[in-house]
C-alpha cells in the first residue's frame, strides 16, 4: 500500500466519525454500515473490478451464518 492509500483509509475513517457525531443516536451497527459503504465507495473509485457485494459479504458476520 501506498501512502495515496492510508491518507485515502483516514479519510474514510474520518467521515464516519464525522457522520457518527452529527448522528449520535445511531447504533454501532449503522456506524458500522456507513464505515463499509464509505470504504467500498473508495475502493470502488479505485478499481473498477472492485465487488462492492462480496466486500460487503465478506464485512457482515450476518452473511456467514
Amino acid at each position: 500500500m501506498t501512502k495515496k492509500d492510508y491518507k485515502a483509509i483516514a479519510s474514510v475513517i474520518n467521515s464516519a466519525y464525522e457522520a457518527a457525531i452529527q448522528h449520535e443516536n445511531d447504533t454501532p451497527r449503522h456506524i458500522l454500515n456507513r464505515l463499509t459503504n464509505r470504504m467500498a465507495s473508495m475502493l470502488s473509485e479505485d478499481n473498477p473490478r472492485f465487488d462492492a457485494n462480496l466486500f460487503w459479504d465478506a464485512c457482515n458476520p450476518d452473511s456467514k451464518e
